[in-house]
C-alpha cells in the first residue's frame, strides 16, 4: 500500500506495518496509483509553477518525470490493460470547477490527449478491469452523479446515480459496481458491459460510516468479490460528545 504523509510518498508494508520513504524531494507528491503488475507507481508532483506526471519503479532507483504541465494534473487511475493513466487537470489555475480529462498513454508519443473538459468537475476516475469502461464523479447535471463512460474514448456514456454519488468502485469482475450516496449509504448497481453497456437500477447496501462521499478520493475499498469493504472512518476527537452547558445573562449573579 501506498500512503501519503506530508507531501511525500511512503510504502507501507501491511504484513508487518513497516514504513518505507518512496519521495524525498521538497515538492508535494500525490495521487499514487500502482501498475496493473504492482511493479512500478505513477503519481503527481506538485511544485510552484506546475506539476509534474512521475514513474517509479519500486525498489529500483530514482523515479522518472515523464511529462510536466503550467497546470496543476491530478491522476486517478491506471489501466488493467496497462496502456493508460487517466486523471483531471485544472484548466485554469485560478478556477477549480474548470476541468478537463486526460489521457497519457504509456506506448507510442506518450504525449497527454484532453478528451472531456467544461466548467464542471471530473474526478475519481475507475477503469472497469476489462479497460472498456470507466466510472467517475461529474457535476455536469448540477450535482455530483457517478456516470460510466466508454473508454477511452467516452463517446458513449449513462448516468448511474439519480439522487447524487460519488466515489465510484467496480467488482474485480466488472458486474457490480458501487458508489456512495449523498447520506454516505453504500449503493450498488448491476453492470452488463461488454460491447453494450446495461446498468440496472441502483440498490442500497448498508449505511456506511461515512456521512457522505467525498468528492475528491475514495474512502472506501472493497475486496475482489465484493464481499467485503474497508472505510476511512471519520474519528471523534476525545470529549467531542460531552455536553456542553451554556450559562446566559451570567452578569445577573454578580454582586451588585
Amino acid at each position: 500500500m501506498v500512503q501519503r504523509l506530508d507531501g511525500d510518498l511512503w510504502l507501507v508494508d501491511t504484513s508487518t506495518g513497516v514504513f518505507s520513504r518512496l519521495t524525498l524531494d521538497p515538492a508535494t507528491h500525490v495521487d499514487p496509483e500502482w501498475s496493473p503488475d504492482s511493479r512500478q507507481i505513477a503519481y503527481s508532483q506538485w511544485r510552484e509553477g506546475g506539476s509534474d506526471l512521475m514513474e517509479m519503479e519500486v525498489g529500483a532507483g530514482a523515479p522518472l518525470k515523464i511529462y510536466s504541465d503550467y497546470r496543476t494534473l491530478a491522476l486517478d487511475d491506471w489501466s488493467p490493460n496497462g496502456r493508460f493513466i487517466v486523471g483531471h487537470v485544472f484548466l485554469d489555475p485560478a478556477d477549480e470547477y474548470t476541468h478537463a480529462v486526460f489521457l497519457f498513454p504509456l506506448e507510442g508519443d506518450r504525449k497527454p490527449k484532453i478528451v472531456l473538459r467544461g466548467p464542471f468537475v471530473y474526478d475519481q476516475f475507475h477503469i472497469s478491469p476489462d479497460s472498456r469502461w470507466v466510472a467517475y464523479g461529474s457535476t455536469e447535471s448540477g450535482r455530483f452523479e457517478v456516470f460510466v463512460g466508454s473508454f477511452p474514448d467516452f463517446r458513449v456514456k449513462r448516468q448511474v446515480s439519480s439522487e447524487g454519488g460519488g466515489e465510484p468502485l467496480w467488482r474485480q469482475d466488472g458486474k457490480e459496481l458501487f458508489y456512495l450516496n449523498p447520506e454516505g449509504k453504500l449503493m450498488s448497481a448491476a453492470v452488463s458491459a461488454g460491447t453494450t453497456l446495461q446498468i440496472g437500477e441502483s440498490k442500497v447496501l448498508f449505511q456506511s460510516p461515512l456521512t457522505s462521499p467525498s468528492m475528491e478520493v475514495n474512502e472506501y475499498w472493497a475486496t475482489h468479490d465484493g464481499q467485503k469493504f474497508l472505510f476511512l472512518a471519520p474519528q471523534t476527537p476525545a470529549g467531542a460528545n460531552e455536553p456542553i452547558n451554556v450559562v446566559v445573562s451570567w452578569d445577573a449573579a454578580l454582586p451588585k
